[in-house]
């Protein structure tokens, strides 16, 4: 059994713990659902917004021509039944009229009332939505607090084994430890395996019996021969 082997799996272990904290810190999500769900609600609330003051200018608009009419139709009153128009051909006109500008005050009457309910409408729509966009926004914030706290995690986790690694590294075979970077590198980060009940613990492939006895009872640099991995017996 080859102990500088051993040592030089022990480094391994390491090499794949800082891989796979790598890989959980690659995979953290700042925020993105959330993120998306902040500006589509955002979206969302001001078309609402602005579907709401459109709605409330045209009550506006109506309400004033309203008060237009009323007043030409008062005054118009007024002057026929007040004496002032004596010309029949004029108090049929006026008359024509007056009868024009109620039907005229009818039909604002009518769509005020519509627009009345279609801005209630809206503006519950726009309170909804500003609901929503707010719940998005704790949302957000929520997720990228977690992601700012498990990505310090990370970090911290990555730079201790590093330092670890270093320090074992230092220790290591500087021959076995170049072999190793060179094998590795091309090979998912795995450059050394354990042989498990004869199989090769990185490719699960069967080993020959005089490797595994070769491996096991002298100290030669053997590798297997379908992934070429270096191999080691652990004690």
């Amino acid at each position: 059994m080859n102990m500088a082997l051993n040592a030089l799996y022990a480094l391994q272990q390491l090499d794949s713990s800082i891989a796979l904290t790598l890989k959980h810190y690659q995979a953290l999500d700042p925020g993105s659902a959330e993120e998306s769900a902040v500006e589509s609600s955002c979206t969302m609330l001001e078309r609402l917004k602005r579907e709401a003051q459109t709605t409330q200018g045209d009550l506006l608009d109506a309400e004033l021509e309203l008060a237009t009419v009323e007043k030409k139709k008062k005054d118009d009153e007024a002057r026929l039944y007040g004496g002032r128009i004596t010309v029949p051909k004029e108090m049929t006109a006026t008359e024509e009229e007056i009868t024009a500008l109620g039907r005229r005050r009818e039909a604002l009457d009518e769509k005020i009332l519509v627009l009345m309910d279609q801005l209630e409408t809206r503006q519950k729509d726009v309170r909804d939505a500003e609901k929503i966009f707010k719940d998005a926004e704790k949302a957000l914030i929520a997720a990228q607090a977690e992601f700012k706290k498990s990505s310090r995690a990370l970090k911290l986790r990555t730079k201790q084994l590093q330092a670890e690694r270093d320090a074992h590294a230092m220790t290591t075979d500087p021959t076995l430890l170049k072999k190793y970077e060179a094998i590795r590198k091309p090979r998912s980060g795995v450059g050394i395996a354990s042989i498990d009940d004869g199989i090769c613990g990185a490719c699960r492939m069967a080993l020959p019996t005089i490797i595994i006895n070769q491996v096991s009872d002298t100290e030669l640099v053997l590798t297997c021969g379908n992934c070429g991995r270096m191999l080691c017996v652990l004690p």
